[in-house]
């Protein structure tokens, strides 16, 4: 079995069990925080994502890129750079992306896909979590939370609230930015964002959760109000 840019085994959700029972289990990431729970682990924390591990084993092993792998590695990279925004973006990052490119890729597409397309209900929810929203200036935070009585409440799943963490992050007051979502089992899954000078990783590893040094991550079943507090603590 192999993952990919999944820092510890509880990130496989319904896969943990298989990933256990694997007689090889090879474990490819770029997280500083990776767990190194595989019998082989292939991690590079100063790669830019996951998939520029990819190419480079491609490469190594002398398998050629068709049009359907390129699309899979160009998603990697754009979605681990935001965009070619993040300090992560070197110039062997664009170098990739114009390989990829050359595939033919559907770019403007694949952009809207990933980054710009959402349901009208998402709007109008992103629109109330946003009104809540809190900045805490003299730390230069700022944080909102994701109830599920919101996604009752405009029939949004889960999954969808994933890039709302990038509409928080736009904050200029704030350095870091943090957005809460009620998971289904009543714990909080809480997403950090740094603009460079905070490590989050650190205060996401400290609550037993991982990540980058400008995305990380973990998950809390205390109140949300507590968590915000610890944050503050350690910011």
């Amino acid at each position: 079995m192999i993952t990919f840019d999944s820092g510890s085994l509880s990130r496989l959700g319904d896969l943990e069990t298989r990933a256990k029972a694997a007689a090889e289990l090879i474990v490819v990431d770029h997280h500083a925080s990776n767990e190194r729970y595989g019998t082989i682990n292939v991690i590079d924390e100063h790669a830019a994502a996951s998939g520029v591990l990819v190419r480079r084993l491609a490469h190594e092993l002398g398998l050629p890129l068709n049009r359907d792998a390129a699309v899979c590695l160009y998603a990697a990279l754009v979605c681990d750079t935001g965009r070619f925004q993040y300090e992560s973006t070197t110039s062997g990052v664009f170098e990739l992306a114009q390989e990829l490119a050359g595939f033919d890729l559907p770019i403007a597409s694949l952009s809207r896909v990933l980054f710009e397309e959402h349901r009208f209900a998402y709007l109008k929810l992103a629109a109330d979590v946003l009104s809540r929203a809190e900045l805490v200036a003299e730390k230069k935070f700022v944080w909102a939370k994701v109830t599920q009585a919101d996604l009752r409440q405009h029939d949004v799943t889960f999954e969808e609230i994933e890039g709302l963490i990038d509409l928080v992050r736009r904050t200029r007051e704030a350095e870091v930015a943090c957005v809460l979502k009620e998971a289904s089992d009543g714990a909080w899954r809480v997403s950090l964002r740094s603009l460079g000078s905070v490590d989050v990783c650190k205060i996401a590893e400290h609550e037993g959760g991982g990540g980058h040094r400008f995305a990380a991550g973990f998950t809390s079943d205390d109140p949300a109000e507590v968590v915000i507090q610890r944050i503050l603590h350690a910011l």
